[in-house]
This record gives structure tokens, C-alpha cells and sequence, in this order.
């Protein structure tokens, strides 16, 4: 499993104007945009984080890149969190609607109504890293690409 490289200052998100006053995960259609995807497939965006995306795509061609997870309605955060989690009656990882704790494996997932993916502004990145259809885990390479990159776009 790819980590973030250390040492490096991560700028938070900056969210776009164009958001004022929206609910994440219920972002009116005509504000976001489809896009083609390098490995295959489709994803949807915030227009102005399409633009910065398919800009960055195309300056990572040494990577073969696959879409796993683009914009999610708050209902589907609700549906992704139930899956990963469960409720529980003491601490856990997630405090929404009561406590959550994380029974499977995979990627974490934030809280109804605060996902970046909710935005429009987050998309899930895998490669293709041989020969067959199937998205393996990114590679620490192209983790380190974006890291270095992503400021740019």
C-alpha cells in the first residue's frame, strides 16, 4: 500500500465560490460536468476541478490511471459509510448519527455531508499496473507524482 510521502506541506482544499451556500452531495447537475477517464470510463466533477483534473491527467501519462469513485450524493456517502461501518455504543472512528466503527478493509470514509467527493472536487485513483482489466492499489510512484504535482493544476 502507497503512504504519503513525509516532509511535505499539504495545502488544505480550497473551496471553489461556486459552492457557496450549496449541501455537499447535493450539488445542482448543471455544475457538474463528465469527463473522460485516461484508463477507460467516465467521471463526475465540479467543472472547475474537471478542468484541473484532465489537465493533470495529461501531464501523468507515465502512469496508467483507472477511476474507482468520482462525486457522491450524500445519500451515497450514507449507503458507502453503512457498508464500511458499523454502529457501535462506545468511541469509535466516525461520530455521525451516533458512533461508527470501521469493520471491513479499505479506504476510510468521512462523514456524510463533508466528503470532498461531495464536493465534486475528490475522485478515488487506481492503475492498471499488467496485463489484465482489473485496477491494482496505486503505486508508490504515482502517489509521489501527485504529491509533487497536483499544487500545479
Amino acid at each position: 500500500m502507497a503512504s504519503l510521502p513525509s516532509g511535505i506541506a499539504y495545502p488544505a482544499v480550497r473551496m471553489p465560490s461556486i459552492l457557496n451556500g450549496k449541501p455537499n452531495g447535493k450539488l445542482p447537475s448543471e455544475i457538474l460536468v463528465t469527463i473522460p477517464m485516461p484508463g477507460g470510463g467516465s467521471a463526475v466533477m465540479l467543472g472547475i476541478a474537471a478542468r484541473a483534473f484532465t489537465a493533470m491527467m495529461a501531464a501523468a501519462t507515465q502512469f496508467r490511471w483507472m477511476q474507482q469513485g468520482d462525486y457522491r450524493t450524500y445519500d451515497e456517502q450514507v449507503a458507502l459509510l453503512k457498508a464500511r461501518y458499523i454502529p457501535v455504543s462506545y468511541a469509535a472512528d466516525i461520530y455521525w448519527s451516533g458512533t461508527w466503527w470501521k469493520h471491513v478493509s479499505g479506504a476510510t470514509v468521512a462523514k456524510p455531508g463533508t466528503s470532498n467527493h461531495g464536493w465534486g472536487l475528490a475522485l478515488d485513483l487506481a492503475e492498471n499496473l499488467d496485463a489484465d482489466p482489473q485496477a491494482e492499489s496505486i503505486s508508490q510512484a504515482a502517489v509521489n507524482w501527485l504529491v509533487i504535482n497536483a499544487y500545479r493544476f
